[in-house]
């Protein structure tokens, strides 16, 4: 196990929880314990630890109700239980099982037999965890690719269509013909971003670090120049010109220019989105100690620790309060780009208010650079 396994003590004899989290600590593990049932369900929701042993027999409620009670929360029901009890009964011991909990020990406990118990079940709902992403992974990409298409195919038939209208009824030069024709365009355009975005999206997936030891050589204008045309250029078609700021140095990131722009698009298109008209937007190009740093900060909300956390693709924040637009792909793309290119991203609220998000690329070598 590569990082510090949290455990979580739920047990009503003060000398049980003493010893469990002695032996516990004592080989690394970070540890917290609950006298009660109801401090314990309450701890686990507020902590999420990686897993709970709690005894089978509390004054205020038992240990299998606690397993029902967790498995009954979403955010909590994939924690891995294990029992402890001072019975051996096989008909307690299956009812405990039956009930959800991963594995039971008979108390007094072992210092040995604990740890190896802790240590197996978290080993196992880690590789659980793993194989579920995996899989949420897979199925991500294949409904990537298969929206990608789908969309595509009417919009070859959709797109030159409306080429045609527009040339052959130039002549029907009125404003109701000119607002249609505009409302078609404009949603051609917008699904064809789509398709982009699902297929750049399922792309990244499956490359998700550069095959050789370099990116593509920089393609077409410098650094700056591209964030100053796309950044200007987003701004208009967001209405939000006026509040666009740019500190741009001329710098060279080791990255591809096309993953480069697609970072900028995404991070500065997010700020539009979720922060007020006529607040400023402030975007940072700069270089220092042979790193590239782009910055985006705007007067938005931002988003939780916990939302940070629980970014991945087709995720989207609030939005039973907050109408949105999008698959929810945006922070997921950025979040691969910066996988491929040995990128760090840094997402989080300010103290002064507002959001920041910032990339930080290594600079190209001297002698690899245009």
């Amino acid at each position: 196990m590569s990082s510090v396994v949290f455990v979580l003590i739920i047990d009503d004899e003060s000398a049980i929880r003493l010893g469990v989290r002695m032996a516990l600590e004592g080989a690394g593990f970070r540890v917290a314990d609950a006298g009660t049932a109801e401090q314990g369900i309450r701890m686990a929701g507020e902590l999420k630890p990686d897993l709970i042993l709690c005894d089978i027999r509390l004054p205020d409620m038992s240990g299998l109700k606690v397993v029902e009670t967790l498995h009954s929360q979403p955010d909590l029901a994939d924690i891995p239980v294990i029992l402890l009890t001072g019975e051996t009964r096989a008909a307690d011991i299956r009812l405990g099982m039956e009930t959800g909990a991963q594995d039971y020990l008979c108390k007094p406990v072992a210092v040995p037999d604990l740890l190896r118990a802790v240590i197996k079940r978290c080993e196992m709902a880690a590789l659980t965890k793993r194989r579920n992403q995996d899989r949420l992974t897979e199925h991500s990409v294949a409904l990537g690719r298969l929206l990608g298409h789908e969309i595509r195919t009417p919009l070859g038939v959709i797109g030159p269509a409306a080429e045609l209208l527009e040339q052959y009824h130039a002549e029907a030069d009125t404003e109701g013909f000119r607002s249609v024709m505009g409302y078609l365009k404009d949603g051609t355009e917008r699904l064809a971003m789509v398709v982009k975005r699902l297929e750049l999206y399922a792309y990244l997936t499956k490359t998700r670090t550069l095959e050789g030891n370099s990116p593509d050589p920089w393609d077409g204008l410098p650094a700056c120049q591209l964030v100053a045309s796309d950044s200007l250029a987003l701004a208009r078609e967001s209405s939000r010109s006026a509040d666009l700021l740019l500190d741009l140095e001329d710098v060279h990131p080791w990255i591809e220019s096309d993953l480069f722009r697609v970072c900028v698009r995404e991070l500065l298109d997010n700020a539009f989105k979720f922060s007020p008209s006529g607040s400023p937007v402030r975007l940072t190009l700069q270089s220092r100690e042979g790193k590239t740093r782009f910055e985006c900060i705007d007067s938005g909300p931002g988003m939780t620790v916990e939302q940070l956390r629980q970014i991945q693709a087709f995720q989207q924040f609030q939005r039973e309060t907050r109408e949105q637009q999008g698959l929810g792909l945006g922070l997921a793309i950025v979040q691969l780009i910066a996988q491929r290119t040995r990128a760090q991203v840094s997402l989080g609220r300010l103290d002064s208010g507002g959001f920041q998000a910032a990339i930080l690329w290594p600079n190209r070598p001297e002698g690899n650079v245009g």
